[in-house]
Formats: structure tokens, sequence, C-alpha cells
């Protein structure tokens, strides 16, 4: 190696390689070389771990950032809480990473990456507009809550756990344009609290909620109240209350299945909703239940375990259901 008076650092002699390059190994019995960096690598401006980085805690790190956007690496190690005002963040946490206190991203267009077997201890909350909650499957959290549009979670996989207990509901969506995939959530049954397991509040209007499986609820398994809003291909095994509470207007129930309610199978109560090719079955009272306010819904292809019950008006489902499939 040869050091120059420029801080410069020569390989073999004069070969100071160029703008941009890194040092590189070549394994045993080659020398190193300068190369460009790798397509697709990712530069840091921050690394963060507990036992020694550029920083030792995530807040430290965006406390220092938070004039830009930036994007954070952290190492599987454990962190107390983080807030993030900072727009345009990105925060990637290595697989184990663990969290004791609550994440709040209240800039818009922050993205947090877990890695797979990540453990979030306190509420997560996306408060901004746009933010990203992606994990790995395999995470666990005590709560995910949105409150601003155009937010995502997903969970990965259903071995991405979200218990809410009986302190919360386990995923709640509070904004326009959200959606929710791919995990596992529950709330604890019995508890007396009515905590849903997904709950998607009035405003989340036009959201997505899919691919989720309930395993038990409190209360409702999924309570719906979003206008123009989707449900489709979950799984509810298990709730207190109805399975599916779709009690808005437009809404769209579709290809989920539901066992085990403690009420209605799924409840309806609004108008020019369209419930198709789900399956309920075992559920304590209708396997659909249509409300007074139930009006000009489409009930089509769908098996189940007893009649529906329609109390609106001019509703399409006579003769398109199974209904003594089980």
């Amino acid at each position: 190696f040869r050091m120059t008076s420029q801080g410069e650092i020569g390989i073999g002699g004069a070969n100071y390689g160029t703008d941009g390059h890194v040092l590189t190994s070549a394994g045993a019995g080659a020398a190193v070389a300068w190369e460009a960096l790798p397509s697709g690598a990712t530069s840091w401006d921050a690394i963060v771990a507990a036992s020694g980085a550029d920083y030792t805690t995530p807040q430290l790190a965006d406390d220092a950032l938070d004039a830009g956007d930036y994007t954070m690496y952290c190492k599987g190690e454990t962190y107390v809480a983080l807030t993030v005002s900072t727009n345009n963040a990105r925060i990637f946490l290595e697989p184990g990473t663990v969290f004791t206190g609550a994440i709040t991203l209240s800039g818009s267009n922050v993205t947090l990456v877990a890695g797979a077997g990540c453990d979030f201890q306190g509420l997560v909350t996306l408060s901004g507009i746009g933010n990203n909650l992606l994990c790995e499957n395999g995470c666990t959290f005590i709560g995910v809550a949105t409150a601003a549009a155009d937010c995502t979670f997903d969970g990965g996989g259903h071995d991405t756990v979200v218990s809410g207990g009986v302190a919360r509901h386990a995923v709640e969506l509070h904004g326009a344009f959200n959606t929710a995939r791919n995990f596992t959530c529950s709330t604890t049954a019995g508890g007396g609290q009515a905590f849903n397991a997904l709950h998607m509040r009035f405003n989340s209007d036009n959201s997505l909620s899919e691919n989720i499986v309930v395993t038990d609820s409190d209360n409702e398994g999924i309570h719906n109240e979003a206008d123009d809003s989707m449900v489709t291909n979950c799984q509810v095994l298990g709730a207190d209350s109805h399975g599916i509470n779709a009690t808005n207007h437009r809404q769209r129930t579709i290809g989920n299945f539901v066992d085990a309610a403690g009420a209605q199978g799924i409840y309806s109560n609004g108008n020019d909703t369209t419930i198709t090719s789900n399956i309920v079955r075992d559920q304590a009272s209708a396997a659909i239940y249509l409300d007074t306010g139930a009006n000009d819904q489409v009930i089509f292809g769908n098996r189940l375990d007893g009649a529906i019950t329609d109390n609106g008006t001019s509703n399409l489902e006579s003769g398109f259901n199974d209904e003594g499939a089980f």
C-alpha cells in the first residue's frame, strides 16, 4: 500500500482507484482491488448499533439526520423507542431487532423495513401520509395503527403476528387508501374489552385488507366501517361476535373464510355492497345477516352453514347461494 500526503491509498504503487470505488477483497492468496460499488448496493447515511456504530440508538441517528431524507441501517440489537418526523426517511432493521417502546412514523413517505424475527413491544403508528411498514415473515407486534392516508402494512406472511390482547384493536386502519395484508392478528377472546382483531375505521375509505388470518377476537374478527373498501382472501377462525362486519356503503367482501363466529358469520348494513364467494360455517346466528340499512346489495356464490337473513330492500340474493353447504 502507498499512503500519500493527500490521504490517498495506492494498491501496488500509484493505483488509487477512481471516485466512488471501494476496497474489495479477492480472497485468500490474492491482492485487494479498487472496484465499483456493486449494482443495487445501498449507501447508508447512518449505521446504528447499541454496542457501538455511527450512533447507538435510532433516535440519536434520526435527530442528527432530520434536516433531510436519509437511509438508516439498524443492527439486530435492542432499542427503546423511535419517533421519525423526517420526510422520505428509509429505515432498515436487521433480523432479530427488538424495540421495547413505541415507534411513531409522523413524517411523510417514511418506510420502515423489518427483518424476520423483529419484535415490537410498543405500538407502531404510521401517522404520516404515504408511510410503509414492510416486514419479512416472522415479526411480532402488540399493535399496528395507521393515522393518515396511503399507508401500507405488509407483514410478509402469516408468521408475522399482531396480538392486541385486551389493550387495543390488533390492527387499526384510520386513513383513506390504506392497505393491510399478509399477517396474522388477534385480540384476547373473552377479554370483555370489545377490541377487534382488524378494525377499519369509517374514514379509511377505499382501503384494502387482504390475505389476513384472524385466529380469535374479543369482539368482531374484521370490523369494516369504510366506504368503497374491500376485504378479500381473509380467514376468520374465531370471534366472540360477528366474523366480518361490513357496515357501510359500496363495500366488497369477497373470497373469505369465516368459522366459529359468536354471532353472525357476515353482518352487513350498507347500500350497494357486494358479498360474494365466501365460505361461512359454524356461526352462532345467521350465516349472512342483512340489517334494515342493507339495500341494493348483491349476495352471490357463497357457501353457507345456514340461511341468509334479509331485512333490507332490493337485495339480489335469493337462489344464488348454497345455504346448506355444511
